[in-house]
């Protein structure tokens, strides 16, 4: 019988067993939130997964649900760019997978995480868009408290 705590993201990181009192580290998997999930068109919004105790040969997949984005995966699989190339709205999902690519669960539920993004890219947004891209302005919108390696 194991007993649930709390971890950093509302993910669950150790089990107790009631049992025996030993403390499991169990795989856990959130997505840092950046510092706004609405984006205009021309905007990248860069997305990390934040993974803890993750097994051997472990990697994150993504997955988008939605339309009005592009996508891009950092070579490493932590990082997820979404750009808006139209309106809509997606979700974006990032599972922790084995090396054979299965799903991993803890208590039957999947290691995952989701993000909604909306995005506007109407005709006015097109055109700011272009004046900032002639004043070559950043388009990147982060988490203040990640850590960047795959950042272009």
């Amino acid at each position: 019988d194991l007993r649930m705590s709390r971890g950093l993201g509302d993910v669950y990181k150790r089990q107790v067993c009631t049992e025996c009192g030993d403390t499991i580290l169990v795989p856990a998997l959130n997505i840092i939130q950046p510092s706004r999930t609405n984006i205009e068109y021309g905007e990248t919004l860069v997305i990390r997964a934040n993974v803890d105790n993750a097994p051997e040969g472990a990697k994150v997949i993504w997955s988008f649900e939605g339309n009005g984005a592009g996508y891009e995966v950092s070579p490493d699989g932590m990082t997820c760019y979404v750009s808006c190339v139209d309106s809509g709205s997606v979700k974006v999902t990032a599972t922790l997978v084995d090396e054979n690519g299965n799903v991993i669960t803890v208590d039957g539920n999947a290691v995952s995480d989701n993000i909604s993004v909306s995005l506007k890219g109407g005709f006015l947004y097109k055109i700011i868009s272009w004046f900032k891209d002639i004043f070559k302005i950043d388009r990147r919108v982060m988490s203040l408290f990640a850590d960047y390696k795959y950042v272009y």
